[in-house]
């Protein structure tokens, strides 16, 4: 499988997105973290109202595209608007939301110079089947009108998905790793072409996993590092994986993926880590610390 930090993928509208993507880390870090990453490679970043580092995200991509390192063309751009909580049927109407989706155009794209949004999603599921409407067709409108060039959604299940109105989302972003694979909702989504990005892909770097014997193994034989077999994982499922960090040294080593390629045994042997309702009880309780 030839893979590498440009390589892409073609969403069901035919766009190409940058399969390799950095979540940005917290806003005091974001700046020095995203331009490291620029040079590093990578291309595609993603960010959302929620983690209050927009701005951050937006003035790192301003500065490289000024100082020419990049093409505005050659970045990807994903941020997600978040419907508040508590929150009850039907939702936040639509109008409201595209002002909002609107206003932090305005406030982070337009006025650095970025022109466009790549991807927008709707960062949750809440509050119900006529929230969710509402919250999609804002996302439609932004994109008809141009300034968004491609809509998705966060944390849907395929009965969320089943239904939204049209159009299809582009994109669903999901917690996706070796130990907890979802695998009713990434079939519903490759059958209805919808591409998965994968958050939190090296699973928190839970010390329980980062000692498991499966994974071990396989970072002895490719002489590679836990995080990058289990990256490269995500690569080779099709995924488009987000690591974050805000170290240099780290952002450098998770973009070291491109030089070896995992064997259908090594795929098979991470396919049995699944933990199934482990995994879902441990993203229950996280929920409760740091809400959904």
């Amino acid at each position: 499988m030839s893979l590498n930090i440009s390589s892409t993928v073609r969403l069901a509208s035919g766009t190409r997105m940058p399969q390799y993507g950095f979540g940005s880390p917290s806003a005091q870090f974001t700046y020095d973290a995203v331009t490291e990453a620029i040079k590093t490679g990578y291309r595609h970043f993603d960010t959302a109202q929620m983690y209050g580092n927009e701005s951050e995200v937006s003035r790192a991509l301003h500065d490289a595209i000024a100082s020419k390192i990049v093409t505005r063309s050659d970045l990807w751009l994903t941020t997600k608007w978040n419907p508040p909580q508590p929150l009850s049927e039907p939702g936040v109407q639509t109008d409201k939301v595209y002002a909002e989706l609107r206003a932090s155009y305005d406030i982070f794209i337009k006025d650095a110079g970025l022109e466009y949004i790549d991807l927008m999603l709707v960062h949750q599921s809440r509050p119900g089947p006529q929230g969710r409407a509402n919250h999609w067709r804002a996302l439609v409108r932004a994109k008809e009108e141009g300034w968004v060039h491609e809509i998705g959604v966060s944390n849907h299940s395929e009965i969320h998905l089943a239904a939204l109105p049209a159009p299809t989302p582009a994109v669903n972003q999901i917690e996706i790793h070796p130990w907890m694979q979802q695998r009713p909702i990434t079939s519903y989504c490759k059958a209805h072409n919808i591409h998965l990005t994968a958050f939190c892909p090296l699973v928190r770097i839970d010390p329980l996993r980062v000692a498991d014997p499966v994974v071990v193994r396989i970072c002895q034989k490719h002489g590679k590092e836990w995080a990058q077999v289990v990256l490269r994982w995500s690569l080779q499922k099709g995924y488009s994986p987000i690591p974050q960090s805000k170290s240099a040294a780290r952002i450098h080593s998770n973009a070291d993926l491109f030089d070896f390629e995992l064997s259908p045994d090594d795929m098979e042997a991470m396919e049995a880590l699944e933990v199934g309702d482990e995994a879902a009880a441990s993203k229950a309780a996280l929920k409760e610390v740091r809400g959904p």
